[in-house]
């Protein structure tokens, strides 16, 4: 990821958000630094595409659908297989499960809300 925004030349941006945020590490639990991040990365994707597709009446809607648990659960199999860089961890993935699962009533519970009004 650094590579990346090193090449669009904003990395001094990255290294500042950095350093400053750095000092929090002491304050908080691995948890909220290691593992809330995947959940809430599962959450914002899910309510993203569902979002984006609930009207649509093309059949193509399943496969975005079903890019949900693939991405999520596919980066940390990809992991534990040492296809990429990381660490594989099980709380990964009941984070991504639970944010998953919370877009995914959020999402129906504003649908509902916005139908009704």
């Amino acid at each position: 990821m650094f590579k990346h925004l090193n090449l669009a030349g904003i990395e001094s941006f990255t290294d500042n958000a950095r350093e400053t945020t750095l000092p929090l590490g002491n304050y908080l639990p691995e948890w909220f630094i290691y593992t809330l991040p995947n959940g809430l990365w599962a959450f914002g994707y899910t309510i993203l595409i569902l979002t984006l597709w609930k009207e649509s009446p093309s059949k193509f809607k399943y496969f975005w659908y079903a890019t949900i648990p693939v991405l999520i659960f596919g980066f940390e199999l990809m992991q534990l297989s040492g296809t990429i860089r990381g660490t594989f961890g099980f709380d990964d993935i009941l984070s991504g499960f639970i944010g998953i699962l919370a877009g995914i009533l959020i999402t129906k519970k504003y649908k509902y809300e916005k139908t009704e009004v």
